[in-house]
């Protein structure tokens, strides 16, 4: 009974949202698909790498967001949503929004993709634009 509950909270948390007017999902085959790609922002320069993939139970092959640790000497992470991101063709996943607003993003820890307020909070950021 408390596995259900977790897993539809979960579920609940992870579902596609909306940022702005966008639906906020990418179709994948896999979350490991997204694993170690560099993150590319509205200019295709690379930003950081891919370190995990929030995929609902209810849907593995949607993707909502991503964990992504910045490049830099420090070891920064930020949570990112898939908003009409594609893979580019030069490799790694590319998303609409500029290098300063996913640096300047709130910062997250390894376990914020399950964390419901952080990505309300992160998805209001991001609704302001790219």
């Amino acid at each position: 009974m408390i596995t259900a509950s977790i897993s539809l909270r979960l579920s609940l948390v992870l579902a596609p949202r909306l940022v702005g007017t966008r639906e906020c999902a990418m179709r994948v085959q896999s979350c490991e698909q997204l694993m170690r790609q560099p993150l590319l922002d509205a200019y295709g320069r690379r930003v950081g790498i891919v370190v995990a993939a929030a995929c609902p139970d209810a849907n593995p092959y949607e993707v909502s967001w991503v964990l992504v640790r910045l490049r830099g000497p420090w070891s920064r992470l930020r949570v990112v949503p898939l908003c009409e991101a594609t893979f580019a063709e030069s490799g790694g996943l590319q998303v609409p929004y500029r290098r300063a607003l996913i640096t300047g993003s709130e910062p997250a820890r390894a376990d914020s993709l399950a964390d419901a307020d952080l990505l309300n909070r992160i998805a209001g950021i991001y609704a302001c634009g790219p």
